[in-house]
């Protein structure tokens, strides 16, 4: 409650609703909204922000490691069961998987 957003309404609206569908547990706590991860608030002005192709490539690899993860993280790595949860056939499971880098490794993890 005491955490001064520096986003708008909408940015935060986003951050919560993502925590709701990552988060295995009842309650949405500090850790699942990740604010002191959240980077420093770029403002539009004198081209400080990338290509909108570009921010929005960013912005779609960040969210889709994210997800794999947490689901691999949810079914045990179990590929099947998290692109099932997911909605989403398992080939396309892999295939997001493989183009973020993801390898199995003892479990599956994100290459260096």
């Amino acid at each position: 409650m005491e955490y001064e957003w520096p986003g708008n309404v909408r940015e935060l609206e986003n951050v919560i609703q993502r925590a709701v569908v990552m988060s295995a547990k009842e309650e949405i706590t500090a850790d699942d909204l990740r604010i002191k991860d959240r980077p420093p608030r770029q403002e539009f002005s004198g081209g400080s922000l990338p290509p909108y192709d570009q921010a929005k490539k960013r912005a779609l690899g960040s969210f889709q490691r994210q997800y794999i993860s947490a689901m691999l993280e949810r079914t045990g790595g179990n590929v099947s069961r998290a692109a099932r949860l997911s909605g989403i056939t398992r080939a396309a499971f892999y295939s997001i998987m493989k183009k973020n880098g993801f390898k199995r490794d003892k479990g599956w993890r994100r290459g260096a």
